[in-house]
């Protein structure tokens, strides 16, 4: 192309012409010829596009970069909690050590253990036997989210070759996080009005239920370390603590409690106002909430 002309080689018709198409500086288009191909063609942006190996292999790397800052941020908020006075509160909700707990075991490797063993070191066996209300058994804000993570942790180990299940140090506690998850729930049936919210209460208590019963439900039982005395009494003790009558008791005292709390709800209105009235209401601190830390 010698002029100042514009060469398409694909794409759309124009004017009843189709490509390859030379656009003159003035004039109509006209078929291009061989005498009008550019002697350097542009790569079309399609052709720009990694390919899908070239994609793939950007997003794992970037996954890579992703997962060593992840690693190195903990291990620094880690070692910077050791250099502190431990905290009067460990519940996953503030505590340091647990709210690192909820990421994946990958990034927290034998650090991650020993944060967690630092918070479990606090259920000291009182704990377990003192009378427990229903306001104070949630995931979050209690000793539950500590027994339940450390249990959960126990699970991940009992499919893992590398150390003895009986020799690990969760395990030597395993039936202390358990009573004390088994006297949170035969808690739920004291009336308590404020008590079913997720925050502090019931909803906390079947959050954390739920969790356990996720990672039971994908333990390998069919191998033969499965069937070792540790890993059985490990497997049969979390079955009872999980099992559905215990999920049937959180939920129907949670339901129990709204029904008679869309009850007062509807008394206190006045006439005109009574319908319709939720179904189900709830109170935290004696205020109504429709937000889902506290209320519906």
């Amino acid at each position: 192309m010698t002029d100042n002309g514009r060469w398409r080689g694909e794409g759309k018709s124009h004017g009843g012409i189709e490509p390859p198409i030379y656009y003159p500086p003035k004039g109509k288009a006209i078929p291009a010829g061989k005498e009008h191909e550019p002697k350097s063609r542009t790569p079309s942006p399609h052709n720009d596009r990694p390919t899908r190996l070239e994609s793939d292999t950007q997003i794992q790397n970037a996954m890579n970069r992703i997962h060593t800052c992840l690693i190195n941020t903990v291990e620094q908020v880690l070692r910077h909690e050791q250099d502190m006075a431990s905290t009067s509160n460990r519940g996953v909700y503030i505590g340091l050590g647990d709210e690192l707990e909820q990421l994946p075991a990958s990034l927290l490797s034998s650090r991650g253990d020993h944060a967690l063993l630092t918070c479990l070191k606090n259920l000291s066996p009182p704990a377990t036997t003192q009378s427990t209300r229903p306001s104070k058994v949630s995931f979050l804000e209690t000793d539950i989210g500590v027994a339940s993570l450390v249990l959960e942790r126990l699970l991940e180990l009992s499919q893992e070759n590398s150390t003895p299940l009986d020799q690990s140090p969760f395990f030597k506690r395993y039936r202390l996080c358990s009573q004390l998850i088994r006297n949170a729930v035969e808690s739920v049936n004291d009336y308590e009005e404020d008590s079913c919210e997720v925050l502090y209460g019931r909803a906390g208590l079947l959050y954390a239920l739920l969790r356990i019963r996720s990672r039971v439900s994908k333990i390998n039982r069919t191998t033969e370390i499965a069937a070792a005395g540790a890993h059985e009494a490990l497997y049969s003790e979390l079955d009872a603590v999980v099992s559905d009558n215990v999920l049937r008791s959180v939920v129907d005292s949670i339901i129990a409690i709204g029904r008679q709390g869309a009850k007062e709800y509807a008394d206190q209105l006045l006439t005109d106002f009574r319908s319709p009235t939720p179904r189900l209401m709830w109170v935290w601190h004696g205020g109504r909430y429709l937000g889902a830390a506290h209320g519906v």
